[in-house]
């Protein structure tokens, strides 16, 4: 290939993709090519790695929630909490970025698919009001 256009980038990818699933395979870890940019003379992938470790996994996300989850009045036992937004049930998955404005991550029941929501929102379904700038139960 002398340069990079969109054909290129289409042929490439899935090549790229098989090549990235014998690297998975061989050291146990997950590998996910994301969205790219592109020039004439080069193209740039998002590549996120994953440890292939669920309870690792989990363990980050409950030490991230109970880290951050008293800044929105959750508590340690909300995690895994089932609740009603726009008439459809979820269940908390955890906490996002804390400076993310979509910061509560959740998992619709019906399909199990992973949504964002405004973690106030959420807490303020649980019961959990904002009063003079301060939250309180």
């Amino acid at each position: 290939m002398k340069n990079f256009g969109l054909n290129e980038v289409k042929q490439l990818r899935p090549e790229i993709e098989e090549a990235l699933k014998v690297l998975a395979a061989k050291y146990d870890i997950k590998l996910e090519l994301g969205n790219c940019s592109y020039s004439s003379t080069n193209i740039n992938w998002k590549l996120k790695v994953t440890v292939n470790n669920p309870e690792a996994l989990n363990a980050e996300i409950v030490e991230r929630w109970n880290k951050y989850c008293d800044i929105w009045n959750f508590k340690k036992e909300h995690l895994g909490t089932e609740f009603t937004m726009r008439g459809e049930r979820y269940k908390i998955l955890g906490l996002k970025n804390t400076n993310s404005k979509f910061n509560l991550s959740a998992e619709r029941l019906t399909d199990k698919k992973h949504y964002c929501f405004i973690a106030r929102d959420v807490a303020k379904t649980l019961g959990l009001v904002v009063e003079g700038g301060l939250w309180k139960t």
